[in-house]
């Protein structure tokens, strides 16, 4: 079950993701509004994703699949934590998004992909924190999500901005305009990772880290991390003013697929680590 329960986190991320980080590119960039056909879908593909991730958890918690098969059995396992709850705040927000064309305007699909992204944070280690540490956790990472929602959805539509055929002017007015939004997430991000580091480990060495398989695959999220910081930082210096130069788009667009690549690798190993006990035996 492990395997679906991977591939379901992951589904939730990577659909939450693009739709709240494409929605909220008009903000900050000159870019058509986010199309209704794909606003429906990646909220479906979210929604259906939270159902069987509420099916799942009823499962393991019940330590029995047959729970499935009584649906007061699978509601009283889905409601008796806070991840249910979170899950069914989050697909009744995903539901309506899908099926209530006023929703479709770019606020309302922000403030509900935004609401739903950031549940997120309940079917986390954050959500096993007590006390004030724990509250100052689960905003922590709400915020983090956000923030990597922003990033890796603007990449999305910056891959799509500069794809043969597309107009380089706008391409590159939009990634001119994401610079300072982009620094405004990387600090939120870093800010947001101390704390749940520090969470997570509850001040323990970090050298304990290389000790399960949670830390090592921390480290190689945040080696991936690093490496889509390095690929922005040539986007923004380097390859972006070589656009608006008059340069071909070559480049900047094999830069930002790849650093889109690694963002969907990153959402990956997310959905793995959360899944994975801090410092514990893997």
């Amino acid at each position: 079950m492990a395997g679906a329960e991977i591939a379901v986190r992951l589904a939730q991320y990577a659909a939450l993701t693009l739709l709240f980080g494409l929605s909220a590119m008009r903000l900050y960039a000159p870019v058509e509004p986010m199309r209704r056909g794909l606003t429906i879908s990646l909220a479906v593909v979210a929604a259906l994703a939270s159902l069987a991730g509420l099916l799942l958890l009823a499962a393991l918690l019940a330590e029995d699949p047959a729970i499935l098969l009584s649906p007061s059995g699978t509601w009283s396992m889905v409601t008796a934590m806070g991840a249910g709850l979170a899950g069914l705040a989050r697909l009744g927000l995903l539901a309506a998004l899908a099926t209530i064309p006023p929703l479709w305007r770019p606020w309302p699909t922000r403030l509900m992909s935004g609401l739903a992204l950031a549940s997120l944070a309940w079917s986390g280690h954050a959500a096993a924190g007590e006390g004030a540490l724990g509250l100052l956790q689960l905003a922590a990472d709400s915020l983090h999500l956000l923030a990597a929602g922003v990033w890796i959805g603007a990449l999305a539509g910056f891959v799509a901005l500069v794809w043969p055929g597309r107009s380089v002017a706008n391409a590159e007015r939009a990634l001119s305009s994401f610079s300072g939004v982009g620094t405004a997430c990387v600090a939120l991000l870093l800010a947001t990772g101390l704390i749940n580091l520090f969470a997570d480990t509850q001040g323990r060495p970090l050298t304990a880290l290389g000790h399960s398989a949670w830390g090592v695959l921390l480290v190689v999220k945040l080696a991936g991390v690093a490496a889509m910081l390095g690929l922005a930082s040539l986007n923004r210096w380097v390859l972006t003013p070589r656009l608006r130069a008059g340069g071909r788009p070559v480049g900047i667009r094999l830069s930002l697929t790849l650093e889109f690549g690694l963002g969907l690798g990153v959402l990956l190993l997310v959905a793995i680590l959360g899944r994975l006990s801090p410092l514990g035996d893997g």
